[in-house]
């Protein structure tokens, strides 16, 4: 037979009668004899886990970089749905393992590892990588360690800048795609990392393209610039892998300007209109 609690939502009854209060008594001093049950203990008893509020990524043998926040990593699967032609039943099976993108982002630490592998990625020649990404405490503690190996960087975002986003630091949202990640247990000890400093602000910058007369603007806005690099996923005998990267894909430059600044960019598109037009015509 199982116990019920009774929760505030029930009617309370009365339990005790002038015949049934001896035997309350008694199996009150059983139960302090004897213990209380179980569920009261569990009730009473908490466990204080630590929370990762600091992470840092190690690429390699350089020291680790902290970076702001991560996701993805997860191994995920589907299922797949055969009938089987005797009995007529659905037959399920799992596909084979992937595992989520990395994603991460960025504040630019100077002489830090990762801003070559960026500078690489960005000049399309994407390497593959191993390392981890470590999971800390508010007393820099080691809490668990996500490692991972073959890792491409497809994807690099800059931040928006914007005059209005007063306060907002801009980072580098980067995305590796993963083969194979592991889960490690942290080693409690205090990590040794390249710490971030304060940077710039969004809402504090500058737009500047050499070919124009006038190399600065006052902008309103500029939009997120992102690289993307193609690679397709392989799987060989239910592992997955990712071939050589495809050829790299830049964003548009999208900016909002003042009118009254607008004039040299202009004269900037009339001067390559009439460079096409010419080469159209040779």
């Amino acid at each position: 037979m199982t116990a019920r609690l009774p929760t505030q939502t029930m009617p309370l009854r009365p339990i005790l009668s002038t015949t049934s209060a001896p035997i309350f008594v008694l199996c009150m001093l059983a139960l302090v004899i004897m213990g209380m049950p179980d569920y009261l203990l569990a009730q009473t008893t908490t466990t204080i886990k630590s929370v990762p509020t600091l992470f840092a990524i190690q690429l390699g043998i350089t020291p680790p970089v902290q970076i702001q926040r991560y996701e993805g990593g997860e191994p995920v699967s589907t299922a797949v749905v055969a009938v089987e032609s005797l009995s007529g039943l659905p037959n399920k099976h799992p596909r084979p393992v992937l595992f989520r993108d990395i994603v991460f982002d960025y504040l630019p630490i100077p002489g830090a590892g990762l801003n070559t592998v960026l500078t690489d990625a960005l000049g399309g020649n994407s390497q593959p990588l191993f390392g981890a990404i470590v999971s800390m405490d508010s007393m820099k503690k080691e809490l668990s360690r996500l490692t991972f190996q073959d890792a491409f960087v497809w994807s690099i975002e800059f931040s928006d800048m914007d005059v209005t986003l007063t306060g907002q630091i801009p980072v580098i949202r980067i995305s590796s795609a993963i083969p194979h990640t592991a889960t490690l247990s942290g080693s409690n000890q205090i990590m040794t990392y390249s710490a971030a400093v304060k940077g710039p602000v969004k809402s504090s910058f500058q737009l500047s393209i050499h070919t124009l007369e006038t190399s600065s603007h006052k902008s309103a806005r500029v939009e997120p610039l992102r690289f993307t690099v193609p690679i397709t996923p392989q799987i060989v005998q239910e592992a997955q892998y990712f071939g050589v990267p495809g050829h790299p894909d830049y964003a548009n430059l999208l900016a909002v300007l003042p009118e009254s600044e607008t004039a040299p960019f202009i004269v900037w598109q009339q001067q390559l209109r009439r460079t096409r037009i010419e080469h159209q015509s040779a």
